[in-house]
C-alpha cells in the first residue's frame, strides 16, 4: 500500500509544478487521484450504473482535469 500512496503523490507533485488548481494541496490531489481511480469507483459506475468502458475512458481524463489542474483560457471552445 505504501507503494501506491506514493505514487499517487509523485503523481500530484508533478501536477503541482504549475498546473494543479489554485488551493488544492498535494495532499488533497493525491486523495482524490486515489479516489476517482478506484476500482470500487470503476465496478460500481460500470456494474451497478451500467457504464461502458468506453464511458468510463472518457469520463476518467475529463474529471480529473476539472478536478486538478486550473481552468485554462480555452475551456468549453
Amino acid at each position: 500500500m505504501r507503494d501506491v500512496s506514493a505514487g499517487r503523490q509523485g503523481f500530484a507533485l508533478c501536477l503541482a509544478v504549475g498546473a494543479l488548481r489554485t488551493g488544492l494541496s498535494v495532499e488533497q490531489a493525491a486523495d482524490q487521484i486515489y479516489a476517482l481511480t478506484s476500482i470500487e469507483l470503476f465496478e460500481r459506475l460500470t456494474e451497478v450504473c451500467g457504464w461502458t468502458m468506453r464511458d468510463w475512458q472518457d469520463w476518467l481524463p475529463r474529471i480529473l482535469s476539472e478536478t486538478l489542474l486550473e481552468p485554462t483560457r480555452h475551456a468549453g471552445r
